[in-house]
């Protein structure tokens, strides 16, 4: 039932296993294909070289055909694995590799028995991916250090997409666009960099090349939009590599888990690993990735759902749970002289804060002062969520920001003309008279809105953004706070000579029915406009309207009411 909490490095260490190995199976290391190199004729070599040329391929020659001779002896011998066409036989290197699940598991009693029946012979020992040395668990009843290490999602799905599926799309896009790197990275770079701000998303004003230092919210915040920003320059299978790899993400850091979402997480990463590999896939046909290209991080995927089932969820045994401890020690490290010294001066740091500690453990609790953390405070994401301290006073809210889009008023058909915004009166009419008859749903638009003899002069204000105060879901007291604009001039990145338009999405729920999805009945939309109006429309009974609505461009033109605030006055 233990779970040792470390990342690939140390786990290959407590384990006593070879670089490039698994720790929890015995799928042989990846070995890149040799690079071919110019030939040069024998004439022209002198003696020696030539001699251990003729050597060298005499070798290969000898090499080769002990291979061949043993797979024809297996394929006599020995079946077929059931999840290839080719016997697979991990205790061999140079056998054709094939990243899946069912590779022989590795457990403390087999790794002792290999270790004393080769003692004696380093390249056997080698051969089979173990150190001489001896995990420390052997000295332990009951005890298993490849069954105690656990997954790291820290290191393993959330710092692999950026070390290499970014890249790997990044050459797609440049093949497939048949434009160069750093174009390619450029674009992707710019596209980041102009994404509207959201509560809860890292703002990546100067792209994501430019980020030195990445955390485990960078990221999460980089994934959650990667693929609408890169979805538009991929072809549809780098689409769907991209889209599997979030699916592993998203269900690896699930909290709980049902046997289909096990069996889902199972399917997306083996889903995964036959696109990666595939030779017609996208970055087989395009030659990012050798023949069966795997790396230890990616292919610990593979014991997910394994673990699931055996000890619980992920996010539990991750170690970006134990990071938080490390920033004391970068901290004195940052402050010492980075030479043979610093080592000395973290300790005695440790030291004095080790007593700073236990001087605080002798006092009350009232008499401890408070101190606040600078350097959590600066690494903790901006969610716009607070706890309110009056719930009278923090409520659910929409208004106006200041300042307005024109000084004054506008008559309706002036703006629609100037915003050049399409059927803005017809909507915006048959919105008002919804709103007067009911909000019955057959509303429909009438010729006489939009002629401004027969309907009146309506005169509108316009806004530039609009502050929007509401609780979460999970939680009614956690207010979040969002400011939704529509500007034609916005400074993106602070920067004062960048100034381009933005107009913000919102999402729209045009009916109360609930579908089989989360997008049933919901539109996304963009705003144009925000404005108010003030009218008077005739009747039998008159009434005075002053309502809150906003012009989005959707797939079907017209107003939508953003919220249901109506100030009505007789």
């Amino acid at each position: 039932m233990a779970e040792y909490l470390a990342d690939y490095e140390e786990q290959r260490l407590l384990a006593s296993i070879l670089s490039g190995r698994c720790p929890k199976c015995t799928i042989p290391a990846y070995r890149p294909p040799p690079q071919p190199q110019a030939s040069v004729p024998l004439e022209q070599l002198n003696s020696d070289d030539a001699v251990t040329t003729i050597r060298q391929l005499q070798s290969t020659i000898a090499h080769l055909q002990a291979q061949i001779k043993s797979q024809r002896k297996r394929k006599r011998n020995s079946g077929k694995a059931p999840w290839s066409n080719t016997t697979i036989d991990d205790d061999d290197a140079s056998n054709p590799f094939e990243d899946h699940p069912n590779h022989t598991v590795r457990d403390a009693y087999d790794a002792k028995y290999i270790r004393e029946t080769f003692r004696d012979n380093p390249l056997e020992l080698k051969k089979r991916g173990y150190h001489h040395t001896r995990p420390f668990t052997e000295r332990h009843i009951h005890s298993d250090i490849y069954e105690s290490l656990a997954p790291d999602l820290l290191h393993q799905v959330d710092k692999c997409f950026y070390d290499y599926v970014h890249g790997w799309i990044i050459s797609a896009i440049a093949a497939e666009s048949r434009v160069s790197v750093d174009k390619a990275k450029g674009e992707i770079d710019a596209r980041f960099s102009n994404l509207p701000p959201y509560p809860k998303l890292r703002a990546f004003r100067h792209g994501i090349s430019s980020t030195t230092r990445w955390t485990g919210n960078e990221y999460k915040n980089m994934l959650r939009v990667y693929l609408g920003v890169v979805r538009s320059l991929l072809s549809e299978d780098s689409t769907r590599l991209v889209r599997l790899y979030l699916d592993i993400h998203r269900l690896s850091h699930y909290t709980s888990h049902t046997d289909s979402t096990v069996r889902m997480l199972e399917d997306a990463v083996s889903e995964f690993t036959r696109l990666r590999n595939d030779p017609q896939g996208p970055l087989r046909s395009l030659g990012i990735i050798a023949h069966n290209w795997y790396c230890p991080k990616i292919h610990y995927f593979q014991h997910y759902a394994q673990w699931i089932s055996k000890k619980g969820a992920l996010p539990y045994c991750s170690t970006d749970r134990s990071e938080a401890w490390h920033q004391p020690i970068k901290a004195s490290f940052r402050a010492s002289n980075k030479g043979p010294q610093a080592v000395e001066f973290i300790l005695r740091d440790e030291d004095r804060r080790l007593s700073w500690m236990v001087w605080e453990a002798g006092l009350g609790g009232d008499q401890i002062p408070t101190v606040e953390d600078e350097d959590q405070a600066a690494s903790e994401p901006d969610d716009h969520a607070e706890k309110p301290t009056d719930m009278e006073k923090l409520g659910e809210s929409v208004d106006f920001c200041t300042p307005r889009r024109w000084p004054g008023s506008r008559e309706m058909s002036v703006v629609e003309e100037e915003e050049n915004l399409t059927d803005f009166v017809a909507q915006s009419m048959r919105c008002l008279r919804w709103i007067h008859d009911g909000r019955r749903a057959n509303a429909r638009r009438r010729g006489e809105d939009l002629d401004i003899n027969e309907r009146g002069r309506i005169e509108i204000y316009g806004y530039l953004a609009l502050r929007i105060c509401y609780p979460t879901v999970h939680d009614r007291e956690v207010m979040i706070k969002e400011v939704i604009r529509s500007t034609q001039s916005w400074s993106y990145g602070q920067n004062t000579d960048w100034k381009k338009s933005r107009f913000d999405t919102v999402l729209i729920r045009y009916q109360a029915i609930e579908g089989g999805h989360q997008m049933a009945s919901r539109w996304v939309a963009r705003v144009l406009l925000f404005f108010r109006v003030l009218l008077v429309i005739r009747c039998t009974n008159s009434h005075m309207f002053s309502c809150f609505k906003l012009s989005c461009k959707t797939n079907q033109a017209g107003c939508t009411r953003l919220g249901r605030r109506l100030d009505l006055t007789s």
